[in-house]
């Protein structure tokens, strides 16, 4: 009897260590999770951070030539339209 007893504590004792194991294990995959989501989070607050500074002063979208050469055509245009008005 002593014996079956024994077999059933180191039974018991086995299962324990490996369940200690695997919660271990789960312990620490989830905490890698949790390290990869506060590092997506950082990531996602600093581009928004970026965006929103870039929209609170925006940037032209015409250069300088591109803006000299408008100006040039509206002159024309104007310049044209006054000499249809003369003839």
């Amino acid at each position: 009897m002593w014996r079956c007893d024994s077999c059933r504590q180191k039974q018991l004792y086995e299962q324990e260590k490996q369940l200690r194991s695997l919660q271990l294990e789960a312990v620490k995959q989830l905490y890698k999770e949790v390290q990869s989501l506060q590092q997506w989070k950082e990531e996602v607050l600093q581009s928004l951070e970026v965006q929103h500074s870039v929209s609170a002063s925006p940037q032209p979208k015409v250069n300088l030539a591109d803006a000299e050469e408008l100006i040039a055509t509206l002159e024309n245009a104007r310049y044209v339209q006054q000499l249809k008005q003369w003839l």
